[in-house]
C-alpha cells in the first residue's frame, strides 16, 4: 500500500531531487563567486590607493591600514549600486 501513493504522484527515485539540489548549489556557487569577485576587485582598487609607506608596512607585517577594510566595503557597496 505504501508504494501506491507515490505511484500516483510520479517517480520518486531521487534523480529529480538531486537535479534540483544541484541547480540550487550552482546558484549558491554563482552568488558566492560573484561576491568573491566583487571583493577581489574592491581590494585591488583599494590597494592601488595605498601609499609607499603603507605598502611597506603591509609587506613587513601583513597588516593593512585601519581605513582599508572600510574602503573595501565602500567600494563593494558602490559596485552593487551600479548593478
Amino acid at each position: 500500500m505504501l508504494g501506491r501513493p507515490t505511484a500516483l504522484l510520479g517517480s520518486r527515485d531521487g534523480w529529480e531531487g538531486n537535479h534540483w539540489a544541484e541547480e540550487a548549489a550552482d546558484l549558491r556557487r554563482g552568488t558566492a563567486s560573484g561576491e568573491l569577485h566583487a571583493y577581489a576587485l574592491a581590494v585591488d582598487t583599494a590597494a592601488e590607493a595605498l601609499t609607499a609607506a603603507e605598502r611597506a608596512h603591509l609587506r613587513a607585517t601583513g597588516e593593512v591600514p585601519a581605513r582599508f577594510p572600510a574602503e573595501v566595503e565602500r567600494r563593494v557597496a558602490e559596485r552593487r549600486r551600479w548593478r
